[in-house]
């Protein structure tokens, strides 16, 4: 595989803690998870998303980075499935989620997580 500025960059011991514990501190399967993972980043190449290029999905208000982390010091994904427009072009729908977790996982490093609040109000995660 080939490596970037980018992939490395990426691979941070925050990265790493959630890679484990997504899969139950087991290191092989982690490693595995993260090999697909920078596969994955190699040809979507999120790391070069722009604002620009998603903000009119943003306008939507359908998932956003809470400026305010949690109690625990995590950054909140929070989602609004209510404000979901179908039709139109899901590309940039997906391009806008992929930007919104790539800020919130940089947000992470220094926690080693994020929370995804799908529920009504931030209150409820």
């Amino acid at each position: 595989m080939q490596t970037s500025a980018a992939l490395k960059a990426f691979c941070t011991r925050g990265t790493y803690v959630r890679y484990l514990r997504a899969r139950s501190w087991n290191v092989h399967k982690a490693t595995r998870m993260l090999e697909d993972t920078l596969k994955w980043r190699l040809e979507y190449k999120p790391d070069e998303l722009r604002w620009e290029d998603i903000h009119t999905e943003a306008a939507r208000g359908k998932v956003y980075l809470l400026e305010d982390v949690d109690p625990e010091g995590r950054p909140v994904v929070f989602m609004r499935p209510r404000r979901e427009v179908y039709g139109g072009d899901n590309d940039k729908r997906v391009q806008y989620v992929v930007y919104i977790m790539e800020q919130a996982s940089r947000l992470a490093d220094a926690h080693g997580e994020w929370i995804w609040c799908p529920r009504m109000t931030p209150a409820h995660c």
